[in-house]
């Protein structure tokens, strides 16, 4: 039984247009002033399930995650994560690349809020490096200043050029350290680790963020780092590690939503959720009874897993 919580976590409805804002994208004036008028005199009309009033709930922004854009790998007080371990080993990636500068936001965060604001956007969501806050990883360990500093700077930033930000607390980029030193989400160690990480992020950050998301898509951490191993840590630990590896994600969520409702959203008015993945399931027949239980049961397995847990407290007992 999973710990409930009193009030079921909101679902937010925040559609990321997966756009990556980065200093490298976008180099002429011209590109700049994209024209979308010519083009929507052509589109289909919304699907009658797409109201009016669910669009208008709809937040459109841009998506980016620490390890895929800030680089500065070694710099600040920053420690490896699982991803600078995995990218750097050779053949574990494709054409030996790595995230060691990726887009340089961590130089050039200042020029990239210039181009999200020509561009016009208005809500961002991004993710925080765990090892650039508490470069140690674990509960009761010092908190990095220059990492705080860098993001306290960023998330300043973009408030003041109007682009609210949602921010993502772990988006696969687990300290190494804490991958050596009890497997990760293999031990149900990494749940009290998150949640010290989790304190210390809203402590310091809270009064510039209104939306949260906790995990990124735990089941692509779970599924492919655990069960197939093409994601770190690399393990094929069968079902049950993976399983295992999403049930501390699920605690470690609802031990870190318990505590900002206990301790910050009075002041700081914050959302939290997680952000999804899964694949839809249709019945191959659908008129085949059979058809329609197995293709339930495909929908449980992939989104019921984590959304179970997080909407009823519990797993489904499938």
């Amino acid at each position: 039984m999973l710990p409930a919580a009193r009030e079921p976590v909101p679902l937010l409805t925040f559609i990321l247009f997966s756009v990556h804002v980065v200093s490298q994208a976008v180099h002429t004036e011209q590109a700049l002033h994209i024209r979308l008028d010519d083009h929507t005199n052509n589109l289909p009309p919304a699907p009658p399930l797409c109201s009016e009033r669910i669009r208008g709930q709809i937040d459109w922004g841009t998506a980016t995650a620490a390890y895929q854009i800030e680089g500065g790998y070694n710099e600040g007080g920053r420690t490896p994560s699982v991803w600078d371990v995995w990218s750097q080993t050779p053949g574990r990636v494709w054409n030996n690349q790595t995230g060691n500068v990726a887009c340089d936001h961590y130089h050039k965060w200042r020029d990239d809020i210039q181009l999200m604001k020509q561009l016009g956007i208005k809500h961002y969501r991004l993710s925080l490096s765990w090892t650039r806050i508490i470069p140690d990883g674990s509960r009761d360990s010092p908190v990095n200043p220059e990492g705080v500093k860098f993001y306290r700077d960023l998330l300043e930033g973009l408030t003041t050029a109007g682009i609210q930000p949602m921010v993502t607390l772990f988006h696969w980029d687990l300290p190494q350290v804490l991958q050596d030193k009890y497997g990760g989400f293999n031990s149900s160690e990494v749940v009290d680790d998150f949640v010290y990480y989790a304190d210390v992020v809203f402590r310091e950050l809270g009064q510039y963020v209104k939306y949260w998301i906790t995990f990124n898509e735990p089941l692509v951490t779970c599924t492919l780092g655990f069960y197939e191993g093409w994601f770190p840590p690399g393990w094929r630990s069968g079902a049950a590690g993976m399983y295992r590896c999403g049930h501390h994600h699920l605690l470690a969520h609802a031990k870190a939503v318990q505590l900002y409702r206990q301790m910050y959203r009075s002041t700081q008015h914050g959302k939290l959720s997680m952000a999804a993945a899964g694949m839809w399931a249709i019945p191959f027949n659908a008129s085949s009874v059979e058809d329609q239980k197995a293709a339930e049961r495909a929908m449980i397995f992939k989104w019921g897993w984590f959304w179970d847990p997080v909407v009823f407290g519990n797993y489904a007992q499938e």
